[in-house]
């Protein structure tokens, strides 16, 4: 679907949050409160996309002044939900946020945003921590995916709309894929990137993750992540074996982290439950990406 923007009129609004939910009122609140609690000079919109939440997510997000935009459950994925939000955004950047993650300070916007105002970047995207209570594997999965030493080459392929930022202007030259299931972002942020546009990573632009996954629902994520990286990135995927080696390496890291925690003995089922689940969804990404390769 394409949007057009011929008619955009311009207002004093500068930024616009877009938040995508579906039955989000558990941590809605704690993100909303924070994102309102921002020091920031230039005026700010939200814009929530909810996809059909039965729960209190769109009683929350009035009481928080947000504009709301509907869609049916049946027409979502990432890429529609966020196509959708930033059409109706008046703002000139758009900021991206989940409805599970809290802004980590008051400074986070600001520090997200700078470097597209200041002209040094089209696109941004911050850090991500893992929630108080989460497993080992998780807090480790985040340290090693958004930490301050984040290789250059890796930048377009860490990009994350779980926080991140980038000018309408660019949206408007080339939007979400609105078809695939997942990374839609890295997509996006590819493509601009290989038209010229500069993406900087923000450490100190913190948000705070509350996945709150089971296993089941960890295994369905990852799998589907893994299969869209595969097929739809044609990454350069890492071989079993090496994988193997990866998996070991985290749960080494992973049982240190739980000893200076002291909980190692809670800690140790999750570690090794989270890392084989990452594994078996990784093969299993590799397999739907041949049977796919198959139908084409």
């Amino acid at each position: 679907m394409n949007y057009n923007n011929e008619n955009h009129i311009k207002s004093k609004i500068k930024t616009s949050i877009i938040i995508r939910s579906y039955n989000e009122a558990r941590y809605l609140s704690a993100c909303l409160s924070a994102v309102n609690n921002q020091c920031i000079d230039s005026e700010v919109e939200v814009i929530l996309v909810d996809s059909g939440s039965t729960d209190k997510t769109i009683e929350i997000a009035r009481n928080y002044g947000c504009k709301i935009i509907e869609i049916q459950n049946k027409d979502f994925t990432y890429g529609y939900s966020l196509n959708v939000g930033i059409s109706k955004a008046e703002g000139e950047y758009v900021v991206v946020i989940s409805a599970h993650c809290v802004p980590a300070d008051q400074f986070w916007l600001n520090s997200l945003i700078s470097p597209l105002i200041n002209g040094e970047a089209s696109l941004t995207f911050g850090s991500q921590q893992a929630d108080p209570n989460a497993r080992c594997s998780e807090f480790n999965f985040f340290e090693k995916k958004y930490n301050s030493k984040v290789n250059s080459k890796l930048v377009m392929d860490r990009f994350n709309n779980g926080n991140s930022a980038f000018t309408k202007s660019i949206w408007i030259k080339r939007q979400f894929d609105e078809k695939i299931k997942a990374q839609e972002d890295v997509l996006f942020a590819r493509w601009h990137a290989s038209e010229g546009s500069k993406i900087i990573f923000v450490p100190n632009s913190i948000v705070i993750h509350y996945h709150n996954y089971n296993n089941h629902s960890l295994f369905k994520r990852l799998s589907l992540d893994s299969e869209v990286n595969s097929y739809l990135l044609v990454r350069n995927g890492a071989l079993p074996e090496k994988k193997i080696r990866y998996m070991l390496g985290e749960i080494y890291n992973d049982i240190k982290l739980a000893f200076s925690r002291k909980v190692f003995i809670k800690a140790l089922p999750g570690i090794f439950c989270f890392r084989i689940i990452e594994l078996v969804a990784y093969i299993n990404g590799e397999i739907n990406k041949k049977n796919m390769e198959k139908i084409k």
